[in-house]
């Protein structure tokens, strides 16, 4: 009781310092568990793995959840591809690693697993903060951060067996493939019925999520598999939509405490680092923040991403998560390993899901964006009356296809050179650099632009650029009324929903502002 006592308090004070700083809770917690085990705390390490496999196990199941098929299903193949990719990099990684430190094949296996999947959880909580879920790049990086979940549980559950011999692997399979078939068959019937069609209380509905949680983790169990990967499945069952929106409201409140307690426990039970480990973690840090995203970038640009989404899903993608622990932790539970791999892989998720916030920001994008080398030629100076759209992507060439039977003087601004490239080899005057830049709005001649159109999805992009910009009309996309509102106040033109984008500037552009446009010499 003590033990759990004290992990309480650490994740507590863990996220007490999350709200007031604004930062991660999950290092946090693992740096609270660990000061526990620093000061000599009295702490039981079996109770310790008890209650650190049983954080676990919900957080897992809230994984499970994440898994809307629909929303991925087009990124499916390259998802997959993709992963394969990590898991071939990273297994190359780990045995040049185990070389330096000695150690044993069924720990390398164990340590690929670990490595070879990202926050599924990080990546979703960004691209909602973001508004990005539902861009191309969004769903192709949750589609590949939940490709990797799949593969290392299910690998987690036949690995062990694997090791006892062939009888034990063929029930294991036979199992799992029971647990998928029930897994199908309550998400197709049961989940929808009861949770959107049905009338039960918000209280009843948490109950069957709950029952369906136990049921399948006492059938993994029974049968010999980790009870995590019941766990997963058992999310599975209530990630299609309109269910897993359902589901996610009811469990976020507890999902959260577990999560946060389960990196708190994480910590106590690794304590401080060994200094003999030093290097084979910092190999690991680097090969998951920079030799995987470089070796990753090519394959994405082969299935035509622009270089800015490119970026940001390697650099979303660079760090391990918490099922990489997970994993360790079953290695340890089943005494395949010794508790040496969970503290090196907690330093290697705790590193790096630290700076994926950071490594994918606007800002760094951006910069690894104007890094990638071309260069494109500024527009010729001297014009008046033009149109500039800010972005190259799906908005702003549904606009070009509309104004280009008009003869309309165009400049398009991005910062992505293919994209460009594309435009320019039809004749289209472009611009590489941030629509929301001083010198690059200067070089289009903003001020005697007679409009600007902004497929920009950022709401502070929108509002630095009309800060910037004085003169000319400046139609922007937004996504909510409030936005709109705000948009209004500062001077744009705010068009709800991005799919009016088009039909909205047309109407704008035949009526009051067409003269000044068609006009030589009209100005602005």
């Amino acid at each position: 009781m003590t033990t759990l006592t004290l992990a309480l308090v650490a994740a507590a004070l863990a996220l007490a310092l999350s709200a007031r700083f604004r930062v991660a809770s999950a290092p946090l917690a693992i740096g609270a568990g660990v000061a526990l085990s620093a000061l000599g705390a009295p702490i039981d390490s079996e109770m310790l793995l008890e209650g650190l496999l049983l954080a676990a196990t919900f957080l897992v199941f809230a994984v499970g959840t994440q898994l809307e098929r629909q929303a991925i299903a087009r990124y499916r193949s390259a998802a997959i591809g993709i992963a394969a990719l990590y898991l071939g990099v990273t297994a190359a990684i780990a045995m040049a690693v185990a070389r330096l430190v000695d150690l044993d094949g069924i720990t390398v296996v164990y340590l690929v697993l670990a490595l070879a999947s990202s926050s599924t959880l990080l990546v979703v909580d960004l691209l909602r903060h973001r508004r990005q879920s539902f861009d191309p790049f969004g769903r192709l990086t949750t589609g590949v951060a939940v490709t990797q979940d799949v593969v290392v549980i299910f690998a987690i559950g036949l690995f062990g067996p694997a090791l006892l011999g062939a009888t034990e692997l063929g029930l294991a399979g036979l199992t799992i493939a029971g647990l998928l078939a029930l897994t199908w068959a309550l998400s197709r019937f049961v989940a929808p019925a009861a949770l959107v069609r049905g009338t039960l209380s918000d209280e009843e509905e948490l109950l069957i999520v709950l029952a369906v949680l136990f049921l399948f983790v006492g059938l993994a169990w029974g049968g010999g598999l980790p009870i995590v990967l019941g766990a997963y499945l058992a999310g599975v069952v209530f990630s299609r939509f309109p269910v897993g929106g359902v589901v996610r409201g009811h469990i976020a409140s507890f999902s959260d405490f577990f999560t946060v307690l389960f990196f708190a426990l994480l910590g106590a039970f690794v304590g401080i680092p060994k200094p003999q480990e030093f290097w084979a973690e910092a190999i690991l840090i680097v090969t998951v923040l920079l030799l995987r995203p470089v070796l990753l970038l090519p394959i994405l640009r082969r299935m035509q991403l622009t270089v800015k989404a490119s970026m940001q899903s390697m650099t979303m993608l660079a760090q391990a998560g918490e099922v990489g622990l997970i994993v360790a932790l079953v290695a340890v539970g089943q005494e395949h390993v010794g508790e040496d791999l969970v503290s090196t892989v907690a330093v290697v998720v705790m590193v790096t899901m630290a700076l994926a916030p950071m490594l994918s920001s606007a800002r760094m994008v951006s910069w690894l964006t104007h890094a990638y080398p071309q260069r494109w030629p500024a527009p010729t100076p001297g014009r008046r009356g033009h149109v500039i759209v800010i972005g190259a992507g799906d908005g702003g060439r549904a606009v070009l296809a509309q104004l280009e039977p008009l003869a309309v003087d165009v400049i398009v601004i991005d910062d992505d050179p293919v994209a460009l490239d594309a435009l320019t080899s039809r004749g289209v005057t472009t611009l590489r650099g941030d629509g929301t830049d001083t010198s690059i709005l200067h070089q289009a001649e903003a001020e005697h632009a007679a409009a600007i159109v902004s497929t920009m999805r950022d709401l502070h992009d929108n509002e630095q650029l009309l800060a910037r910009v004085d003169g000319p009309s400046v139609l922007m996309r937004v996504f909510s009324t409030e936005d709109a509102a705000r948009m209004r106040e500062l001077g744009g033109v705010p068009v709800i929903e991005s799919e009016l984008a088009t039909s909205r500037f047309l109407e704008w552009y035949e009526g009051a502002a067409q003269h000044r446009i068609t006009t030589p010499g009209s100005g602005h």
